[in-house]
């Protein structure tokens, strides 16, 4: 069963202080350098404004990580919420049949 719920603008900023953060991270460990953190930055906004569910949330973060792999553990975190949700909303769903 898919889960396909909406995306607020607290989660908007939520995931693009996350981004941010890790940019700043991967900038400070030398993982990167200042232009890909700019490609990165630059891409990230305008993407992020499109995004109206979590499953588009889930799409964009793995592109973003085949583009630029230092984001591999923002969407690994992202993918965990997912199924949380997902599993969340088949419990609820068996424990209203069993009623």
């Amino acid at each position: 069963m898919a889960l396909n719920l909406p995306f607020s603008a607290s989660e908007k900023k939520r995931i693009e202080d996350l981004l941010a953060d890790r940019i700043i991270l991967a900038l400070q460990q030398g993982e990167i350098l200042e232009e890909v953190a700019i490609d990165a930055a630059s891409f990230i906004r305008p993407q992020l404004e499109t995004i109206q569910d979590r499953n588009q949330l889930v799409a964009f973060l793995q592109e973003l990580t085949s583009r630029w792999s230092f984001f591999a553990s923002v969407y690994q975190d992202e993918k965990k919420v997912e199924l949380i949700g997902k599993i969340e909303t088949e419990l609820s769903q068996m424990s209203a049949n069993q009623r």
